[in-house]
């Protein structure tokens, strides 16, 4: 857990990665991306990072960080 600083475009799994990947008990296949809209109502989007790894997603299902988004990796 920690706070990333962005100095270029980033996505979930490079976020993921320069956190320091998986614990154990983290659960590859249900990431959440919370953001926040322009109405000031927060969206959920759920990434898949398995399939990510696995080949078998869309490139565009890596999601990119806007700033102010919250990367959680549920247990």
């Amino acid at each position: 857990p920690g706070i990333l600083l962005m100095s270029g475009p980033m996505t979930v799994l490079e976020a993921i990665t320069q956190a320091g990947g998986f614990a154990r008990t983290g659960s590859r296949s249900n990431v959440a991306l919370v953001r926040q809209g322009r109405n000031g109502r927060y969206q959920t989007l759920t990434v898949n990072v398995k399939k990510l790894l696995a080949g078998k997603a869309d490139v565009e299902e890596n999601l990119p960080l806007q700033p102010g988004d919250t990367v959680i990796v549920h247990g």
